[in-house]
């Protein structure tokens, strides 16, 4: 199933986003701080993640979190 999730933060100027811990099928919208993605399977889960607004002005805003992918069993 795809994710998504959609990251805020206000400032001025505009704060952009980024992102460590991330898996490759994950990405996140540096602009707009979507991150989305889907993942293959749950190998690697869960991942700690870390994304971090910024825009030049101390400090920065950051987010710690965990995503856990699931496994589905269709019968």
């Amino acid at each position: 199933m795809p994710y998504s999730h959609t990251f805020t933060a206000t400032g001025y100027p505009a704060p952009t986003f980024s992102a460590t811990g991330m898996p490759a099928w994950l990405t996140i919208d540096t602009a707009t701080g979507v991150m989305s993605g889907t993942p293959p399977n749950a190998a690697g889960s869960p991942f700690n993640i870390v994304v971090t607004a910024s825009n030049g002005v101390a400090p920065n805003a950051t987010r710690n979190f965990t995503l856990t992918v699931g496994t589905t069993v269709l019968s």
